[in-house]
Parts: structure tokens; C-alpha cells; sequence
């Protein structure tokens, strides 16, 4: 077992579990230049992915764009330290991690990061550090990814293009301060996974999407016990592999959130549709940072705190604050936008000078004069540089505020692109669907005319069938045997402990390695014992129907025929047309043993599988079955009336031994690549495949074609 995850500083435990996370450290994507772009992004796939006629993802499983964001690492501080903490300035906890944050060098930590991709990149060469280079931090999405594995996906994620490793590394460095400090579990030792999150099923509430829900069941979810919800993502991620989601975005930022993201309201009250999560601490670059006025203060200042007219200055701290909107946006549009520097006088920062009851000499006149007039100056300086800044920041608002009216028209508009041609495919892929039925249709169609054609043309009443028909013959045998066993025993569970040893015996002979199955792949077992009982009694006679002494009659036969030394053809030939003759002519006479047969087979699975899964028989149940062992006797009958030579395969697989994924006559039923089944060892046979030898006149026996593969389930890896 994996070491438990130590316990952060500041964090509590609930007996031996700790605290479920509060807080997560991260890097926010959602800024002024990259709010167009996600959104965007984000609207075109959620109308593709959600639409009935795609994928059907359920709408709420699509975060809203606001969640956006880096994860660098989570923390716990419960909420009944949080106050005391901040009240008090305690060092532990949140007040910590604020602490932390707000000391970071993001600047000197990203330049680190660098200098080692460099070094990574040319091992050997050194790195000569430029002033300026590589001094913005710019981050873009592109591309799909599945936390788990495509076919059964539960998140969804857009990754950083990192090619160089820099990005990563930044945030490896930054997330080890918190760590060093205490502040942050190091999560098990499980490396960082930049990601930023466009798919979560934990979202979707109720039933939607019922469809899409793994039979896996039992973990995820909010609710305890509830399935969690997965669906196929391979369609998605090989239609988003080359997405950009947002592109060239500077790094505004890291900030520490409250876990849980809110719904955004608007000036009425009303969702908007977009959610975010709390802001408890956040820190910028340094050229993020909007510069701090100076509040150092004058002795020509000082000299006039007396005076009762309201000087330019005191007119400018008496004005409101400019919109904090206004500065974020000039601070996001452009790094060269800075606000000039504004004196801030102090009126009180020094005591007025005591005037004595004398009168001033000339040269102190002339002074306080000066002193004075140069006072007004300033006064009449700052108030000129005031106004210089309003008016730029009027012409700013509005050139920024064209601007956005022009990127919001283009959003639109390719919004309105976008739909429009996800219509026409949506168009496209039903008449390509329609095209494809019809296709089927006609070779269907032209599978029964060829089939015609040759009976019709055939004098000896022999029927040569195509070989698709008997390879749809054994898919649909094998779909209806899985059914039946699912319908019938998906809820049962296997017990051998009180199974009589006869039984057990049957099982082990059918079965060699039934005991490796019955924890792990219970519905595997079930249909291979089925599977083994219809190969014994069907596939592998003669002909199913006779008797076993009108069988050993034939075999007998058709040896000494072939001991004559004829050649394989004619032998074939005598065969297939004697059991032609018995199957168009002797039905009455086999009606009776072929009752026998299907009774026999019923009652031998029903006396098994009761017995290990301690269930009734019941009339829907023996009824599916007969139909099943009927239609492999029908398919048994037909093959064995051809000319050529027809056997049912099925390996057995036995301690001893080891049998081996063979991609020529076997089809995993695991879902693997064959990629990644070679050499890969098969654990079980759930349904037998058909091999073909020789041609449609019953010679040339060293020809060899696989008509159906045989079914099976390998081991894990």
C-alpha cells in the first residue's frame, strides 16, 4: 500500500482520515485578452459535444468558463480557524499560506525555471542569461485529454503547450515553497498535472445521461454508492486533438481559492451562467503590478498645512477612487500604459513653524514669497498632470470599449459560423448513416442473388453456402448466448463452497481455471461453461441429430472410403451430399433425437449453473435457452453439409500452459488495441470461432480461412 499523505500545517483530521480539502493553489486563466478566446472555445464545444445528434454529453458536465484555472496543489484549513487566523496574524493555516504567497519572487522563480529547461535542452552548453528574455510568462491550451481511460472518461481536460518544460517547472518551484512550508500536502508523491478542466461528470445532476453510465458503478459521484457517470471520450479527443482554446495569454498571476466554485450573479440578482471561485490571496508579476504613489512629504508642503483654501492636491484625495475595472484593464491591455507618478503633499506631516510677535526682516519676506509662489507652481503642475491623465484615460476607455464591441461582433459572428456548420455535419453524417444502410442493404441483397444463383444452378440438391453468412451466423449465436447470461445471472453471485464435488468436477474439466474466474470475471466463466457444453455436444459431432450408433455408422464409413486411398475431394463430397440427403429428407426420424439432444444440453447447463450461482430455473429462462442450442444446431447442420471441412475452435486454457493472444483467430472482448495484446496471455475462451479448410468442392485442404474468430478475455497487464 502507498504511504498515507502527510498532514499540511494548519490542517485537522476526523479520526485517522484528514480533512477533506478547503483551499487550492493556482494559476487563474480567465483574464481580459483570454475571456474572448475560452468563451468562444468554450460555446462551440459545448454545442458540438452536447448535441443530440453528436456526442450527448449532458449540458452540466461543461464547466462554466469562469472555473478555469491551473491547479498547483490543495490545502485544508477549516473554516473555525480561519477568523482567529486572520484576526490575529497567526503564521499557521491560511494566514500562512498568505504569507507565503505574498513573499514569492515570480519573476526569479520563472528565470530559474528557465535557465534548467535551457540546460535540459543543451546539456553542456552554457546558459548566458539575457536581460528581458523570456520575461513574460505566456500560457496557451491546445488539444483534449481524459484523466481516465477514453472509452470510459470521466474528465475532460485542456493541457498547457509546454514544449520546453518551462511552464511546468515554474510551477513546480512555486508549489515546493508551499510544500517547504508546510502548508500543502505533497499528495502521495504523484507528480504535477497541468490541466485545465472542460468536462467533469461529478456535475451532472438526476439522471441525465443515463446512457452514458458505467456499469463499473460504486465509486465517484457525489452520493455514496452512486455510480459514477462515464462516457466514451475517444470520438471527442481525436475531433479536439489540434483545438486551441486560448493562445499566447500572459500569466496574470497565482492566487490561493476557496474550494467550491459559485454561481456569478448579475446587477438584478440573476444567474448569469457562469460561475467562479473565491479569491482569498493573490500575486502578480512585478510588471502586473500597478505602481504605488509616492506619500513622502515636502518641507514646502509642511510650510503651508495651515492655510484654509483647499489646495489641487487636497481637491485630487477628496475626488473618488477610479473604477478598479479601469485598472485592471489598462494593466491586462498593455505593460507601456503606466500611470505618471503623482507628488502626494501632506498638509500635517510637519508642525507648522512658530512665528514670533517681531516683524520680518526683508530678506524673510522675500523668502516666504518665494516659498509661496513656488508652492503655487507645483500645485498648478499637478493639477495640469491630472488632467493630462484624465483625458488618456478617457481616450483609453474608449478605444478599449471599441474594441471590445469589435471582438464581441466577431465572436458572434463566428459563433453563428460555427453552428451553422455544425448543422450542415450533423446534415452530412445522417445522409453518410442513410448511405451506409443502403450500402448494407445492397449487399445483403447481393449475397442473397449470388446464393440464388448457385442453388438454382445446382442439380444434386446440395445448398453452398457464402461464408459471411456463417460468420454473421456465429456473431449472432454469441450475442445471444452474452445476453442470456447477462439477462439471467448479472445479478447472482457465484459461491462455490456447498457445490457437490461431482459438480465441481464438471466445472474443473469444462473449466481448468474456473477457480481464477469466479471473483473476477463471473459472466466470463458462465458463458465459457455454456460455450464448452454446446462445442462437446453440437459443433463437435458428426452431425447433431443422430444417434451414436447411426454416427459411428457414418465415421466408420468414411474412413474405410478414405483407406482406399482416394483423395480428399471426393470423401468431401460423398459426405456432404449423405448429409444432405438426412438433413432434407430426414427430419421426421431426427425430430426425436435432436428433442433428446436440446433437453440433454438444457438440463446439464441448468444442473451447473444453479448449482454455482444457487439459482431456480425458471420457463423465460429455459425457453431463451432452447432457442439457443436450436439455432447452433441449425448452424451445426449447415456447416456440416459443405463440402469443405468446418470445425469449431476453442482453445482450452489449462494451468500448465501458457496460450497466447493470437490476433489471426482470436477477438479480445476487453476492449484493448491488439497493439497491446501482444504476447499477452488469455485467462479465458467465452465463445468458440469457426476455421475453414478447402475450397467449395471439397479439395485443396491446406487452404485455411478464419470465419469467425473465438472470443476471449486476457489478463491484465
Amino acid at each position: 500500500m502507498p504511504p498515507k499523505p502527510s498532514i499540511p500545517t494548519g490542517t485537522t483530521t476526523t479520526g485517522s482520515r484528514p480533512a477533506p480539502p478547503t483551499h487550492f493553489l493556482c494559476i487563474p486563466l480567465v483574464t481580459l485578452v483570454s475571456r474572448p478566446q475560452l468563451a468562444a472555445s468554450i460555446s462551440s464545444f459545448k454545442d458540438d459535444v452536447c448535441s443530440p445528434a453528436s456526442f450527448a454529453i449532458p449540458e452540466d458536465a461543461i464547466r462554466p468558463v469562469g472555473t478555469l484555472h491551473l491547479t498547483l496543489g490543495v490545502m485544508s484549513f477549516p473554516n473555525r480557524n480561519n477568523n482567529q487566523e486572520e484576526s490575529s496574524g497567526s503564521v499557521n493555516g491560511l494566514g500562512k499560506a498568505k504569507e507565503i504567497l505574498r513573499g514569492l519572487k515570480l519573476r526569479e522563480i520563472w528565470r530559474a525555471a528557465c535557465k534548467e529547461a535551457a540546460e535540459r535542452t543543451r546539456p553542456g552548453v552554457p546558459v548566458v542569461e539575457e536581460e528581458g528574455a523570456d520575461d513574460k510568462i505566456k500560457i496557451t491550451l491546445k488539444g483534449l485529454a481524459s484523466m481516465q481511460p477514453p472509452n470510459r472518461a470521466a474528465v475532460l481536460y485542456a493541457p498547457p503547450v509546454d514544449t520546453q518544460g518551462k511552464l511546468y517547472g515554474f510551477c513546480e518551484k512555486v508549489r515546493d515553497v508551499f510544500r517547504d512550508g508546510g502548508v500543502m500536502d505533497d499528495d502521495g508523491g504523484r507528480p504535477l498535472l497541468l490541466h485545465a478542466t472542460v468536462v467533469n461528470t461529478i456535475y451532472v445532476k438526476g439522471d441525465k445521461g443515463s446512457s452514458h453510465k458505467s456499469r463499473r458503478g460504486g465509486r465517484g459521484g457525489r452520493g455514496g454508492g452512486k455510480e459514477r457517470l462515464t462516457v466514451d471520450a475517444t470520438g471527442i479527443i481525436d475531433r479536439y486533438e489540434d483545438q486551441v482554446w486560448m493562445e499566447g495569454v500572459e500569466l496574470e498571476g497565482v492566487a490561493i481559492c476557496k474550494m467550491g466554485a459559485k454561481k456569478v450573479l448579475n446587477e438584478n440578482g440573476d444567474e448569469t451562467g457562469d460561475e467562479k471561485y473565491e479569491v482569498v490571496e493573490e500575486m502578480s508579476p512585478p510588471e502586473k503590478r500597478r505602481p504605488v504613489a509616492s506619500s513622502s512629504s515636502s518641507p514646502a508642503t509642511a510650510s503651508s498645512s495651515g492655510s484654509s483654501s483647499s489646495s489641487p492636491t487636497q481637491r485630487r484625495q477628496r475626488q473618488p477612487p477610479r473604477s478598479s475595472s479601469l485598472v485592471a484593464t489598462s494593466r491586462n491591455r498593455s505593460d507601456n500604459i503606466i500611470s505618471p507618478p503623482r507628488a502626494s503633499i501632506s498638509r500635517g506631516s510637519s508642525p507648522t513653524p512658530t512665528l514670533r510677535p517681531t516683524s520680518p526682516s526683508p530678506a524673510a519676506s522675500a523668502a516666504a514669497i518665494a516659498a509661496a509662489s513656488a508652492l503655487r507652481q507645483k500645485d498648478a503642475r499637478i493639477l495640469a498632470l491630472e488632467r493630462e491623465l484624465g483625458i488618456m484615460e478617457n481616450e483609453f476607455t474608449r478605444e478599449l470599449d471599441q474594441e471590445t464591441i469589435t471582438i464581441t461582433h466577431l465572436q458572434a459572428k463566428c459563433a453563428a459560423l460555427e453552428k451553422r456548420l455544425a448543422e450542415q455535419e450533423v446534415v452530412a453524417r445522417g445522409e453518410i448513416l442513410r448511405r451506409d444502410e443502403e450500402i448494407k442493404e445492397l449487399r445483403s441483397q447481393m449475397r442473397g442473388l449470388k446464393e440464388w444463383v448457385s442453388n438454382s444452378t445446382r442439380t444434386d440438391g446440395q445448398v453452398q453456402i457464402s461464408d459471411e453468412v456463417f460468420g454473421e451466423g456465429m456473431a449472432r449465436l454469441g450475442n445471444g448466448l452474452q445476453n442470456w447470461v447477462l439477462v439471467n445471472f448479472r445479478r447472482s453471485k457465484v459461491d462455490l463452497t456447498n457445490v457437490p464435488e461431482p459438480i465441481i468436477e464438471e466445472l474443473a474439466r469444462l473449466v481448468p481455471m474456473y477457480e481464477d474466474l469466479v471473483s473476477t470475471s463471473k459472466i466470463h466463466l458462465l458463458q465459457s461453461v455454456v460455450s464448452r457444453l454446446l462445442v462437446e455436444h453440437v459443433f463437435n459431432t458428426h452431425f447433431p441429430g443422430l444417434s451414436k450408433e447411426e454416427s459411428r455408422q457414418l465415421t466408420e464409413t468414411e474412413t474405410l472410403l478414405a483407406s482406399y486411398g482416394a483423395s480428399d475431394e471426393p470423401i468431401n463430397q460423398w459426405r456432404s451430399t449423405t448429409l444432405t440427403i438426412l438433413r432434407k429428407d430426414g427430419n421426421k426420424r431426427l425430430q426425436t433425437e435432436t428433442a433428446n439432444l436440446t433437453n440433454t444440453i438444457v438440463s446439464r447447463v441448468n444442473e451447473l449453473l444453479d448449482a454455482m450461482t444457487a439459482t431456480k430455473p425458471n420457463e423465460g429462462r429455459d425457453q431463451g435457452l432452447r432457442a439457443l442450442v436450436t439455432s447452433a444446431i441449425d448452424l451445426s447442420r449447415l456447416l456440416s453439409v459443405q463440402r469443405a471441412v468446418f470445425n469449431a475452435t476453442m482453445p482450452e486454457i489449462l494451468p500448465h500452459q501458457r496460450i497466447v493472444f493470437d490476433a489471426e483467430t482470436m477477438e479480445d472482448i476487453g476492449g484493448e488495441d491488439e497493439e497491446n495484446l501482444f504476447e499477452r496471455e488469455v485467462c479465458c475462451v467465452t465463445f468458440p470461432g469457426i476455421i475453414k479448410r478447402g475450397d467449395v468442392s471439397g479439395g485443396q485442404l491446406q487452404y485455411r480461412n478464419v470465419i469467425s474468430k473465438a472470443r476471449v478475455l486476457c489478463s491484465p497487464e
